[in-house]
């Protein structure tokens, strides 16, 4: 069976942001295509292992459980890294805290604010429509079943190492295309 394959997608957009020097968002897609790469390489070996049927992975071997333990947080590393990337712009578009997203950000700010590697998360309940804010620790603890991603915030320390956290938050806002976050709505 052929292991599914992730591509590393172009996001020339998260350059020239206003105040959120290059050279971060430089590390920042070179941190994403390991991901890509990682997840490539354990898909491929787990393709190549055969799947598990039954039993507990440690009955299958070390390696096998390293695979199972290891792919959801690449494979959310990922797809984290691309609502990420996806919803940023230079400049941004304009941010109306009237709007309604006031008290979201706030939260978001909130989560963000915790420490420790994670995003904070704006999700949409699939079925309800209800949003709330969530953290998400890594990539892959915390992430609510039935939620789909609404804005999501990097809180990992590379992404706000260059600056105090609130002026990192600050230049992300700055740097939010808003009009990417309502289409997720």
């Amino acid at each position: 069976m052929e292991a599914t394959q992730f591509q590393i997608k172009a996001f020339p957009n998260v350059m020239d942001l206003v105040g959120i020097p290059n050279a971060v968002m430089a590390q920042h897609l070179s941190l994403y295509g390991g991901y890509v790469n990682s997840a490539n390489t354990l898909l491929g070996l787990r393709a190549s292992r055969g799947r598990m049927t039954h039993g507990h992975p440690l009955e299958h071997g070390a390696v096998d459980a390293a695979i199972e333990i290891r792919l959801p947080y690449l494979i959310n590393g990922i797809l984290m890294h691309e609502l990420y990337f996806s919803q940023l712009v230079p400049g941004g578009t304009p941010y109306d805290p009237d709007y309604g997203w006031g008290p979201y950000v706030e939260e978001l700010k909130a989560l963000y604010d915790i420490g420790g590697p994670g995003w904070a998360v704006l999700g949409r309940h699939e079925y309800t429509g209800e949003l709330i804010t969530y953290r998400v620790q890594e990539h892959q603890n915390g992430q609510l079943a039935g939620f789909v991603p609404v804005l999501v915030i990097d809180a990992w320390e590379h992404a706000y190492s260059w600056t105090s956290k609130d002026k990192a938050f600050d230049a992300l806002l700055e740097n939010m295309n808003w009009d990417v976050v309502a289409s997720r709505l």
